[in-house]
């Protein structure tokens, strides 16, 4: 397929996006992913079973616990027909051939697919403590930047947006041109976003950049990523929220009027209790630096971290 340099490249768990790959040769089509989502990225999709040669339909299949060796293997429901070797083999393939990605849409409960709580099948037809599927395990070993949700946690607010402003961010630091000086503005236009995310990652990528002209760029860059990654992976709080909005507000101490500053405090304020949405602090604090010439206000990720339309 024709790959976009120019949107986030996601790779989803074909079923998804409507394709009649699932064992009984129907879908799982989610259509907030198709008929939204769809119109800012581009989609990478496959099927890992039906990747395995199985086609579709096919036997269905899931996890069950060797009672053995006490590994997890892939089997057919009926015929108990062992999978797991070729699982595996198709994982590793196609995570080797795959074009670089931005983040990952799975589908939930699927024995390949499933991040968490897949069932396991134990002797006796008993269920085991959830497990991960094996394609969505290999891809979580090869790729522990990547973000990964499962197709039900978009359905949450919270989370989808986690997961967007992760897969976005992830996107212009893959897009970002070479050099030492292109880092070092992106880490400026990502530092709000961080701090809300978090404040020793933030620091520790300060750290980073400050002494890499001693270092190769390509080590830069790789190390810089990988906390980058880490960093927005951890969950924005209110109170990281607020220590990123106060830290913006600070950098107009000077310039403020003592109506303005009181404002923007109270408007902080009500958001930490609860009395007011994010979007009010970060609109207003947005407009001061605007309005008092600050040259990177429209730079700050914190302010716009993904699309709008995709926050409806």
């Amino acid at each position: 397929m024709t790959v976009s340099q120019t949107t986030p490249r996601v790779g989803i768990s074909a079923c998804l996006l409507g394709q009649p790959v699932r064992y009984d040769g129907g879908d799982k089509a989610q259509p907030w992913l198709i008929g939204t989502l769809s119109r800012f990225v581009t989609w990478v999709p496959l099927c890992p079973e039906l990747e395995m040669g199985l086609g579709a339909p096919r036997e269905s299949m899931g996890l069950a616990l060797d009672p053995a060796t006490g590994d997890v293997r892939l089997l057919t429901t009926r015929s108990r027909r062992d999978l797991t070797g070729l699982a595996r083999a198709t994982a590793e393939r196609l995570l080797r051939d795959a074009p670089a990605l931005d983040g990952y849409i799975l589908k939930s409960d699927s024995p390949s697919c499933g991040l968490a709580r897949v069932p396991i099948r134990r002797e006796g037809g008993r269920l085991r403590n959830a497990a991960t599927g094996l394609f969505a395990a290999s891809l979580r070993e090869r790729c522990p930047a990547l973000p990964l949700v499962e197709e039900g946690q978009l359905r949450d607010p919270a989370q989808r947006g986690h997961f967007l402003t992760r897969l976005f961010a992830a996107h212009r630091l893959r897009r970002l041109a070479p050099g030492g000086e292109a880092l070092r503005r992106f880490h400026r236009g990502h530092e709000s976003l961080l701090l809300s995310h978090s404040p020793g990652h933030c620091r520790t990528l300060g750290a980073l950049l400050f002494g890499a002209e001693q270092r190769p760029a390509a080590v830069v860059r790789a190390e810089y990523a990988a906390t980058f990654a880490a960093a927005l992976a951890l969950v924005s709080t209110p109170p990281k929220r607020v220590h990123a909005l106060r830290h913006l507000l600070a950098t107009l101490r000077a310039r403020l009027a003592p109506a303005e500053q009181a404002e923007a405090l109270r408007v902080i304020g009500a958001y930490r209790q609860g009395r007011m949405p994010l979007h009010a602090p970060l609109r207003l604090i947005e407009r001061l630096l605007h309005d008092h010439g600050a040259p990177w206000a429209g730079a700050q990720a914190i302010f716009h971290s993904y699309p709008q339309e995709l926050a409806e």
